[in-house]
């Protein structure tokens, strides 16, 4: 559900609308849908000592959003091997591993499910023979040619998914109202379907305790307690995604004026955000670069800071979601996402976007606008120093 909570009119080349600070408030399915399959959960009537999840793509945000789902799975079957079939990147990996949601990868990525796509079926195919059978497949696609391979791939005794409205699923059910309910509650009918809750808390995110260690002694001497943590960049930089460069160095000018600001991304992007922490100059800070952490740390770092500051700005990336779901006051800057089904999960998350009436744009020819962006170029830094200090701050 997205709240209105403030609206600024504009006008660009006669197009007039408003952007709007949201809310954001994740919606779930109605409860008397699943309440009914607590009273006597399948998943108690199972056995299950190995689960393999096929979830494909597993950028940062994707793999947070799953994660409540992993997470209940594992509350129910906690001595169980999990296989994941992905192509998550090495910090993904990190990430699912520490918090003890993936015990083997089976490394996958198939871009589009087309005739030239056979030899990676074969390599699943060799996967499935490795590892055997798999006591519960869970499908997270919706597709019905992927879902339609995984039947020939791996051996399974019971299958979990909601591809063609279960047809290749063991347990069916209904999904009243999908188009407006989140990701992550999607995925977690999937659990709900046995009879498996949530898990508590809704997320597993674990940070090693040398890291929170490290994380504590950092805030302490360098003040970071009130500092806003910055995501400026995305994994793929889409110039119909990404507000523009000179767009969050003037937002973190404003914000150094009165608190610490904090750059993150991945170490491969640190070159970038150099550039931009001279630019902004002041009081700016790469946490990853201050801290001495290998690139294999970075995320945990990220992780452990974020639990710390007083909010995060952040692009519709992988950042916001982790942010929110960290619990952090979490601003998303969202152009163009899709933000009841695709926003950030948390009870602190906000958005700014703009109502225009051409959303969603299909970003490739922006034919409404021209390529002007003006989904883009309504949203001000002005806005969000605003949403920070008498929204989210109060």
């Amino acid at each position: 559900m997205l709240e209105p909570v403030r609206k600024w009119p504009f006008n660009l080349s006669g197009s007039r609308g408003n952007v709007v600070l949201y809310r954001v408030s994740p919606q779930d399915y109605p409860s008397e849908l699943y309440l009914p399959w607590y009273e006597d959960p399948i998943y108690k009537k199972l056995k299950v000592e190995s689960l393999l999840f096929y979830i494909g793509g597993m950028a940062l945000g994707d793999t947070v959003m799953i994660n409540p789902t992993l997470a209940a799975f594992r509350g129910a079957f906690p001595g169980a091997r999990f296989y994941i079939v992905g192509h998550p990147a090495p910090p993904v990996v990190r990430l699912l591993e520490e918090a003890g949601l993936m015990d083997e990868l089976l490394w996958s990525y198939i871009p589009k499910h087309r005739l030239n796509s056979f030899p990676k079926y074969v390599e699943l195919w060799r996967y499935g023979r490795r590892v055997g059978r798999i006591d519960l497949l869970v499908d997270t696609q919706r597709q019905f040619v992927p879902s339609l391979v995984l039947s020939f791939v791996f051996r399974y005794r019971r299958r979990l998914g909601y591809s063609c409205k279960g047809f290749f699923s063991d347990w069916r059910f209904p999904e009243p109202g999908r188009e407006s309910v989140h990701d992550s509650y999607q995925s977690l009918m999937l659990a709900r379907r046995l009879g498996i809750p949530p898990a508590d808390p809704f997320h597993r995110l674990v940070v090693p305790p040398r890291i929170e260690e490290l994380s504590e002694r950092l805030v302490a001497s360098r003040g970071w307690g009130e500092a806003v943590a910055l995501f400026p960049l995305t994994a793929k930089l889409e110039a119909s995604k990404c507000m523009p460069r000179r767009f969050y160095v003037d937002v973190a000018r404003m914000i150094a004026r009165d608190r610490p600001v904090l750059l993150f991304g991945s170490p491969s992007q640190v070159a970038r955000l150099e550039e931009m922490a001279d630019e902004i100059g002041g009081h700016v800070h790469i946490p990853y670069l201050e801290s001495g952490v290998g690139a294999e740390d970075e995320l945990f770092l990220c992780m452990a800071l974020l639990r710390r500051v007083s909010a995060a700005v952040s692009n519709d990336s992988g950042g916001a979601h982790l942010a929110a779901a960290l619990g952090t006051r979490t601003l998303v800057v969202a152009p163009m996402a899709r933000l009841v089904r695709f926003g950030p999960c948390g009870e602190r998350a906000w958005a700014v976007q703009t109502d225009l009436p051409c959303f969603p744009c299909s970003r490739s020819d922006a034919g409404t606008c021209k390529g002007d962006r003006w989904c883009l170029r309504a949203i001000s830094p002005s806005m969000v120093v605003e949403a920070l200090e008498k929204w989210m701050w109060v």
